[in-house]
């Protein structure tokens, strides 16, 4: 997806779509005519940043650990 300037509800649409592909076991990101299929590991790490930065604010929420498998192809 990269970063960009998205509408509050479309980034919540985001994540409320992560979700239920975490609790599956397994995460395909599309960006660019590439895809990459994540299954993430059972133990993570939770790291959740709120601090003000120059004239905004910053919320970071990011989860990350060992991934069991990563598959990359390209989207035709």
């Amino acid at each position: 997806m990269g970063k960009r300037m998205i509408d509050i509800r479309e980034a919540i649409s985001y994540r409320e779509a992560l979700a239920p592909r975490f609790q599956g076991g397994r995460i395909v990101v599309e960006h660019g005519g590439n895809a990459l299929d994540l299954e993430p590991p059972s133990v993570v790490i939770l790291e959740i940043e709120a601090k003000p930065k120059k004239e905004k604010t910053k919320f970071g929420f990011e989860i990350a650990g060992s991934v069991h498998r990563i598959t990359t192809a390209e989207i035709r």
